[in-house]
């Protein structure tokens, strides 16, 4: 199920991997999060950037595994159109400049 990344909230999401395509110029990223704030089980998911011009991160893995059960996204701004997301995470950051950004639920 595709959705609407401006209706999405990444608090206390759990990252698991960034796989990076640079001649395709994608950029997907899994994650566990929760769909309601009231929510008591992560739901598994994929952020997914198309047209990809520049990609930076900064994470401190140690950190992120540690934080992994409790959350280590501490929060996301995604872009409206054209631009850059940023994810803040637990000691870290990932900032993706993409021509799109599409978040899609993994099928149940």
């Amino acid at each position: 199920m595709t959705l609407d990344p401006h209706d999405i909230e990444l608090h206390d999401a759990s990252l698991h991997s960034i796989a990076t395509d640079h001649r395709a110029r994608t950029v997907k990223i899994v994650l566990e999060y929760y769909r309601e704030s009231d929510s008591r089980a992560r739901v598994m998911a994929a952020i997914k950037f198309l047209g990809v011009v520049r990609m930076q991160e900064a994470a401190d893995l140690d950190e992120l595994a540690d934080n992994a059960r409790a959350g280590n996204v501490v929060q996301w701004v995604p872009s409206r159109g054209p631009g850059t997301t940023y994810l803040h995470l637990v000691r870290g950051f990932i900032a993706i400049t993409a021509e799109r950004v599409e978040f899609e639920e993994a099928a149940p």
